[in-house]
């Protein structure tokens, strides 16, 4: 587990120091190759194969090794549950991330992207999520959505849990009171289902 620490760290860094980044990454063959077959992944749409980290890294940017990073962490940190988890929070976190976009709140895709992808990390390691958030870097209303308090963003959360469940209703309710067209919400989850589905088997 201490590489994906030492990488989350790094990654959240507010100087993050890239080459020292692809010093920790190249330190641990998994995380190399975990990255290489993401980046070259057609989740992605990269035309041209990465072949080496700094490459990946460069290509990738700051907040989006963020992104990569939190996945593959969690990924591991599941590795003993029912990869049904993992697949839930990513489904999620690209549900939520669209949402974001769709809404007028593209400044906030990366937070919601994080609430979404973290949203299972109390099951994952059976601890109360208000704990194991508390020391994240991540906006106080995404810890407090995820905490179970009413926010700004507990409408876009309860919108993916509710197309999750396939409870049409409460999903058409929120879409409404939120102003997303039904289509619209339909094809933003089916778009999730196929990029989870894509990134969970890189």
């Amino acid at each position: 587990m201490e590489e994906y620490l030492r990488l989350l760290a790094e990654v959240n860094r507010p100087d993050v120091d890239f080459d020292h980044l692809e010093m920790v990454i190249k330190s641990d063959v998994s995380l190399s190759y975990k990255l290489l077959k993401y980046l070259n992944s057609a989740a992605l749409g990269v035309r041209n194969q990465i072949t080496s980290i700094k490459q990946a890294i460069v290509l990738l940017g700051h907040r989006p090794l963020k992104k990569w990073a939190s996945m593959i962490t969690l990924s591991y940190l599941g590795k003993d549950k029912p990869n049904e988890l993992m697949l839930t929070s990513l489904v999620r976190a690209r549900f939520c991330e669209i949402a974001a976009l769709k809404l007028g709140m593209s400044d906030r895709q990366f937070d919601l992207f994080m609430m979404g992808l973290l949203s299972t990390l109390d099951v994952l390691l059976n601890r109360p999520i208000e704990e194991l958030l508390a020391p994240m870097p991540l906006s106080d209303d995404v810890k407090a959505t995820l905490a179970g308090e009413r926010t700004v963003l507990s409408d876009v959360y309860d919108l993916a849990v509710a197309c999750e469940r396939a409870d049409v209703p409460r999903a058409r309710g929120i879409a409404k009171v939120v102003g997303l067209e039904v289509d619209v919400m339909e094809e933003a989850y089916r778009e999730s289902l196929f990029w989870a589905d894509r990134v969970s088997s890189s």
